[in-house]
């Protein structure tokens, strides 16, 4: 993937208004839970994940469906956290587990992707152009599959702002960390 470090995030997971088409791409990301922000990080420990917040330019969206949104406040993009826990049957690849993530979009054009083992399961990074609602954009995601649940990291921006986005994404990225399971 251009302007990031793939190894990285693979060390990690061993360890006009054109806002229209925003709602719709938080509600095609949907899931939901309870959680908390402390000391610059996201913290939910139902779903075993705490991620580091991005910095300012980036608006945490309360009341919205994935476990975590934020919408980036000059830039038409946003990120989000969705984690699916306890529900995926362990047979289902990386790939089956993430294809929610496309649903409604048209005109896909998957231009990147990279699948590789992390120490609890799988890992899979793709990189999609699609259109929703007429507009053109760009999907970066990140999907995460281990034994008790999917972690989806994505990112979605307006084709034009995708380069100036993507290194908060992949910083975010970096910043995400699952939790030990509770005994």
């Amino acid at each position: 993937m251009t302007g990031h470090t793939p190894s990285a995030w693979k060390r990690a997971a061993m360890r006009s208004d054109r806002r229209f088409w925003f709602p719709a791409m938080a509600i095609l990301l949907a899931g939901c839970a309870s959680a908390r922000v402390s000391g610059g990080a996201y913290i939910n420990e139902t779903k075993r994940f705490t991620a580091r917040l991005p910095s300012d330019a980036w608006r945490v969206e309360a009341g919205k469906s994935p476990d975590l949104l934020l919408r980036h406040r000059s830039r038409q993009a946003g990120m989000s956290i969705h984690a699916t826990c306890g529900r995926v049957p362990a047979s289902r690849s990386v790939e089956v587990v993430g294809r929610h993530l496309f649903f409604g979009i048209e005109r896909k054009d998957v231009l990147e992707q990279e699948r590789w083992p992390t120490a609890g399961g799988e890992g899979l990074e793709l990189l999609v152009r699609g259109e929703l609602d007429g507009r053109e954009f760009l999907l970066h995601s990140y999907t995460l599959k281990d034994p008790g649940c999917v972690y989806d990291l994505v990112l979605f921006a307006d084709s034009e702002d995708y380069a100036a986005v993507n290194q908060d994404f992949e910083a975010f990225v970096h910043g995400f960390r699952r939790l030990p399971e509770r005994q």
